[in-house]
């Protein structure tokens, strides 16, 4: 495949985890007083996620050269180990609501 296909590729990954985040972030603010306390604290976490997978694909796509993974990649690893501390948190609980 050539790089032309490549980056578009990206762009739709980019578009795709776009559209991630817009569907989560409106479901999570329709549904946030029913949500247990463990989804409230995993949720900002997921969707932060999904923003820096589109961050990441929109930028390689629209470079002309080769991109660094430079600051995409500190980002996901702070929002990876964010999301890895809400799942932990409370891990053992008998239900989501602690």
């Amino acid at each position: 495949m050539t790089a032309e296909t490549w980056d578009w590729f990206r762009w739709i990954n980019a578009g795709l985890a776009g559209l991630v985040v817009v569907l989560l972030s409106a479901g999570a603010v329709a549904r946030w007083r029913a949500m247990p306390r463990r989804f409230k604290r995993i949720t900002p976490w997921v969707i932060g996620t999904y923003v820096i997978i589109a961050y990441g694909s929109g930028e390689i796509a629209a470079s002309d050269d080769t991109v660094a993974p430079g600051l995409r990649v500190f980002l996901l690893m702070l929002v990876l180990v964010g999301l890895i501390g809400a799942l932990a948190w409370g891990f053992a609980a008998r239900d989501y609501d602690e």
